[in-house]
């Protein structure tokens, strides 16, 4: 017989060698069986159908071989929010979060002009739109598969306000007349230098696009040209708000004093 205890259980050894291994084998195993958490924890001598079950073990089997979660299963929480990812689009990460919490803190006005520079699956521009549902949000990203995500995770969440638009860095906001119009620009930016990528784990490093992660050498590269136009952009008094790595603070603050 085999009921969810048992196939958890399974999951777990199989995935031994993964961090959390109980974490990834329970989503999984929610995922393939369209069950709920407290599905499991109610009725574990649940026995799902064999097909599913197969299912699940392959699942497994490519997770135990470093393949993403969130790619296995489609989907990421971000701000308490489910967004569907695809390999080729980056998988939001709960440190990014950190851009959302920073521009509320600001209070954005109801009618605020907000820009999400490299949007990826739309994760900070819908989270955005969730909280400030009057704002005008431009979302943009050079990936026309990542757009393809945003715009499926935009309707799923119903923030279809949102303008999502190809292009690279600011290019597209220009052609919109958004010059000296923007309220908050934000961004996740690629800010890994290439030795630095060099480190990375293979679960990285073989599957999510290395363009969505490294800024080049330094890893300032793409930083660097957002640092030196975003104050075009910004009306007087707006802010620009991205992620950067542990130790590129001060380099960063270089770069304001060169440019701005």
């Amino acid at each position: 017989m085999n009921d969810l205890e048992k196939l958890y259980r399974a999951g777990i050894c199989l995935l031994k060698e993964i961090p959390q291994s109980h974490i990834d084998a329970k989503l999984i195993l929610l995922h393939c069986f369209g069950l709920t958490g407290e599905d499991f924890f109610k009725n574990p001598e649940i026995e799902p159908p064999r097909k599913d079950i197969k299912r699940y073990f392959r699942m497994l089997k490519k997770r135990s071989q470093g393949y993403p979660l969130s790619y296995l299963t489609g989907i990421k929480e971000f701000w308490s929010i489910p967004f569907i990812v695809e390999k080729g689009v980056l998988i939001p990460r709960p440190e990014t979060e950190s851009i959302v919490e920073t521009a509320l803190a600001f209070h954005p006005a109801r009618n605020s002009i907000i820009a999400d520079i490299g949007t990826g699956c739309g994760n900070i521009a819908i989270s955005m739109a969730k909280e400030v549902p009057e704002a005008r949000i431009f979302a943009t990203d050079i990936s026309q598969k990542a757009l393809r995500i945003a715009r499926k995770n935009a309707r799923m969440q119903g923030t279809k306000m949102i303008k999502f638009l190809q292009g690279d860095l600011f290019d597209p906001l220009k052609k919109q007349n958004l010059t000296g119009k923007i309220d908050f620009i934000l961004s996740n930016p690629p800010y890994v230098s290439n030795e630095d990528w060099e480190d990375l784990p293979a679960e990285i490093k073989l599957h999510e696009p290395k363009r969505a992660l490294v800024g080049g050498d330094s890893g300032l590269d793409f930083i660097q040209r957002m640092v030196s136009s975003a104050s075009r952009f910004l009306k007087p008094g707006g802010f620009l708000i991205f992620e950067i790595g542990y130790s590129q603070k001060e380099r960063v603050f270089n770069l304001f004093n060169d440019e701005w």
